[in-house]
């Protein structure tokens, strides 16, 4: 089972690689840290976004996948990278302040994801932002990850990257982290995330029309397939 379970996030992790292409939601976390020296990785695959307009909630298919790695620095924390064609990149930091029965942390994240625009030009956003994470693993418990924060994203666009608009946005997640064969060594981590803009600034429909998702609330689904390391 467990050589199975290698077999499928390796060619999870591979077909990520190989095939994202798209900017990002979601955090896809538990108040769990690696392990000090210990090695995580996996990838994550934000599937559905609905978003509300004046014709009605808009539904979209954006498959929009990314491969990351984190690896724990001490005691209660460590640090991850993500990775995207696009080309986008993100570093991230998590320190656990509750362990077990319940788990707690805070996240930080930033990144970039820029991609060229059809007549030439360029276009990407930038991201920072924090999130409160309370969760459960426990074997014989019921298994879920709540987290609330705040995202600055930044977008620029043009070929002289001429800032087009900010928001700060409020988000909020809920997923359903199950731990697979009998070591728990995986985890499969479904997840809902809701976000709503606080303050916006400028224009963001802008880009080529890139970016004018980030100009509403948006609700958004997918999953993440992680090794963790066995407990």
């Amino acid at each position: 089972m467990a050589q199975v379970l290698w077999g499928l996030t390796l060619v999870g992790v591979t077909a990520i690689i190989l095939t994202s292409g798209c900017a990002t939601t979601g955090l896809y976390e538990t108040g769990r840290t690696a392990r000090p020296g210990a090695f995580q990785f996996g990838g994550a695959l934000p599937l559905v976004r609905l978003s509300p307009s004046s014709q009605g909630v808009r539904t979209q298919f954006v498959p929009s996948p990314w491969a990351f790695a984190r690896i724990g620095l001490m005691h209660r924390f460590d640090v991850g990278l993500s990775w995207m064609i696009g080309p986008g990149f993100g570093l991230g930091a998590k320190y656990q302040f509750l362990d077990r029965p319940q788990d707690a942390a805070l996240c930080a994240h930033g990144s970039f994801y820029g991609l060229s625009g059809e007549a030439g030009g360029f276009a990407g956003w930038y991201r920072a932002g924090s999130r409160v994470v309370l969760s459960s693993e426990e074997k014989d418990a019921f298994p879920y990850a709540l987290n609330a924060g705040v995202d600055l994203i930044r977008v620029v666009s043009g070929e002289d990257n001429v800032p087009s608009g900010a928001v700060l946005a409020l988000g909020v997640g809920f997923g359903l982290p199950w731990r697979l064969e009998h070591r728990r060594s995986f985890r499969f981590l479904p997840e809902v995330e809701f976000r709503v803009p606080i303050i916006r600034t400028g224009h963001l429909g802008t880009a080529e029309g890139y970016f004018s998702r980030l100009e509403g609330t948006t609700l958004t689904a997918g999953f993440a397939l992680s090794y963790v390391g066995r407990e």
